[in-house]
């Protein structure tokens, strides 16, 4: 829904296409978002089981030059599968 009113505010005319891309993201996006609030609000009160997303650093190295390294931001997505609770 957001894209949608970003390229509205973006396009200069009303015949502009992205005006027609912009109502049809925002058409999109309402039913998604009554959807998936409740989804958020469950999985928020079963926190121990929801997934966790983290910011950090993560260390690449290079294939074919083995002794060169590069550290990049990351993001980590896990989620707990061996939940005993």
């Amino acid at each position: 829904m957001a894209l949608g009113l970003i390229s509205l505010g973006v396009s200069n005319n009303l015949s502009d296409a992205t005006i027609g891309i912009g109502y049809s993201l925002i058409m999109v996006g309402i039913p998604v978002t009554i959807v998936g609030l409740p989804i958020i609000i469950s999985s928020a009160s079963k926190a121990r089981k929801a997934a966790r997303l983290s910011v950090g650093t993560q260390t690449v190295r290079a294939p074919i030059l083995r002794d060169s390294q590069e550290i990049y931001p990351a993001i980590t997505f896990t989620v707990n599968l061996n939940s005993s609770k």
